[in-house]
């Protein structure tokens, strides 16, 4: 519970945070299971003792806890709950169908967004500021506050399954009227400042063509971030976000060394990222393989060649954990 409450939770509040680890009985077990999903996978080795192979135990126990998430969520009714482990659960993503599970979860809590109203929280119980505190869902009393946070990490996991997954976004953002993020939540800001930025590079370079935007400022937009940029995991999306940007201008016959310095910076913050926060989020693992697969349509030199011993080896230590990341080790030949 310490690990999602002090590493995960500012990034993925679901929860207020009053209902911390000496109100366990407060919430639902299916909540709380979901919680105790994204927790595990990212204990310290030494934290496992269950089996030799520590991270084996992790990924097994990972499982476990997604298949009793699954039969919980059938005996759960509060569609509250059932946004908060949605969201959780969208996060674990293994085997073949990973990626499919996980846009199934997101897909189901942004629908349940739709259905309670969320989207046009702002617009909703008329102009009385009393009114517009709380809801009232199954006789539990939720603040306003905690219904905006969740609108806000729907939407920034949709967007990141879009671009993980090549796969369509749920929300039309011209129907959607809410407030902002609370600004005492200022990691859930960053997180969705930068999925926005994500968004519009998707909308620039890999949207069909018919429904692509030209976005003129987006290049200086991403520039102007990397000075905000405070925090690993802020660090490791923002250089997701600058590969996938810069990668539809990489020209394998006449390679701009402006265009590879900048990559070869982004290559060298995802090789220093703290390995914690590639075992949180799939996203981590896809950032390896961008960096990668860059390298090999770069070619080898000394820098290149020690950038991506690093990364594999990144890998390596995350091939018990992530799925994805044993198939990208087997993809590259390793």
């Amino acid at each position: 519970m310490e690990i999602f409450i002090n590493k995960i939770y500012p990034f993925f509040p679901v929860i207020e945070i009053s209902d911390n680890k000496d109100s366990l009985n407060k919430f639902p077990p299916l909540l709380l299971n979901a919680i105790f999903l994204v927790a595990s996978r990212c204990l310290p080795q030494n934290d496992n003792k269950d089996n030799n192979n520590n991270n084996q135990s992790i990924r097994e126990r990972c499982q476990e806890l997604f298949e009793r998430c699954k039969l919980l969520e059938l005996c759960e009714n509060n569609k509250i709950a059932l946004i908060q482990s949605f969201l959780l659960m969208s996060i674990h993503e293994e085997g073949i169908n990973g990626s499919s599970l996980s846009k199934e979860y997101i897909t189901r809590a942004c629908n349940l967004c739709g259905d309670l109203g969320i989207t046009t929280l702002s617009g909703s119980n008329g102009t009385a500021v009393q009114d517009t505190q709380h809801r009232v869902y199954k006789k539990l009393y939720y603040d306003k506050s905690i219904l905006i946070r969740l609108f806000w990490i729907s939407y920034a996991c949709d967007i990141l399954s879009a671009s993980t997954h090549a796969r369509e976004v749920y929300y039309n953002m011209n129907d959607v009227f809410i407030d902002d993020v609370p600004k005492e939540f200022p990691e859930l800001i960053k997180f969705v400042e930068l999925s926005t930025l994500l968004y519009r590079t998707l909308g620039s370079h890999y949207r069909p063509h018919k429904g692509r935007i030209i976005d003129e400022k987006l290049f200086t937009d991403i520039q102007n971030w990397n000075s905000l940029v405070d925090h690993p995991w802020l660090k490791l999306l923002y250089s997701y976000i600058c590969m996938i940007n810069l990668r539809c201008e990489v020209d394998p016959i006449t390679l701009d060394p402006q265009l590879i310095n900048s990559l070869q910076i982004q290559f060298d913050n995802v090789a220093n990222i703290d390995p914690f926060w590639f075992k949180f989020h799939i996203v981590g693992v896809h950032s390896l393989l961008h960096v990668t697969s860059l390298l090999n349509l770069l070619g080898n030199n000394d820098e290149n060649l020690d950038t991506n011993n690093k990364i594999k080896t990144r890998l390596e230590d995350l091939k018990e954990i992530w799925w994805l990341a044993a198939s990208g080790l087997k993809l590259f030949g390793k």
